[in-house]
């Protein structure tokens, strides 16, 4: 597994765990990063 990918994995389990969509994660965020965004490190593309 790539680190990209174990990092994906993780971030996803965390907004799980948090109880957050995509979206409200990125809000979340200092500088707010749009969902499309999440989506993309969540997938091990960023």
């Amino acid at each position: 597994m790539t680190d990209k990918l174990t990092v994906g994995k993780n971030l996803k389990k965390l907004r799980r765990r948090l109880g957050l969509t995509q979206k409200e994660f990125g809000e979340k965020v200092p500088g707010k990063v749009d969902r499309t965004y999440i989506g993309k490190i969540e997938r091990g593309d960023q």
